[in-house]
């Protein structure tokens, strides 16, 4: 599967749990910080697919945490670092100007 395959599933993604994180309403709130753990997830991988990086190892890393059904405080923290590690890693990514581009 492209990178390219994946925009469309993590837009849809991020709009539900956007809509889910707002509500306010919700039973079992206790589980929003998951909630947050994903949408920070699919803006990170939104933003790889927009560089054009692979996603793949990242997607499996995150499915793996969730393998099981809801994680531990722990795995999901760890995955909260993972993700916040790799995402400073992107953001910090500049693209060398092509010839005729600004810089």
């Amino acid at each position: 599967m492209s990178n390219l395959d994946f925009k469309p599933v993590l837009d849809a993604a991020e709009k539900v749990l956007g809509v889910i994180a707002g509500a306010s309403d919700i039973p079992l709130v206790e589980y929003i910080p998951y909630v947050s753990t994903v949408l920070k997830f699919v803006s990170y991988g939104k933003k790889l697919v927009e560089l054009g990086k692979t996603v793949e190892p990242d997607i499996a890393d995150f499915v793996d945490t969730f393998a099981n059904g809801l994680p531990s405080e722990e795995k999901r923290a760890a995955l909260d670092a993972r993700i916040a590690a790799n995402h400073a890693k992107i953001q910090a990514f500049v693209p060398v100007a092509e010839e005729g581009e600004p810089e």
